[in-house]
């Protein structure tokens, strides 16, 4: 997959909750790929971040939760650790 440029992926998860049926349908299929990706690890974090749209926040939190949840194996051994201390100061 090619790099997701951050941008372009938050206009698509806006237009993705504010458009029509059919809209949604193309994006579903190429959110659901980056969501995937293991770009994702990085712009999850990116798209939480204060100032982001509404939508852009949860679509990251839900990356974020599921990359957590299925793919924690991705992580390098060396990074878990930090990783552990983020995700509570992200919360807070």
């Amino acid at each position: 997959m090619e790099p997701i440029d951050i941008v372009r992926l938050e206009e698509a998860v806006v237009i993705f909750y504010r458009s029509t049926c059919q809209e949604q349908a193309h994006l579903h299929e190429w959110l659901t790929k980056v969501h995937l990706s293991a770009q994702a690890w990085q712009f999850s974090w990116q798209l939480t971040q204060l100032g982001k749209s509404q939508e852009a926040q949860c679509f990251g939190a839900i990356t974020l939760h599921s990359k957590l949840m299925k793919f924690w194996h991705e992580v390098p051994a060396e990074n878990r650790d930090g990783l552990k201390q983020k995700i509570p100061q992200c919360i807070i």
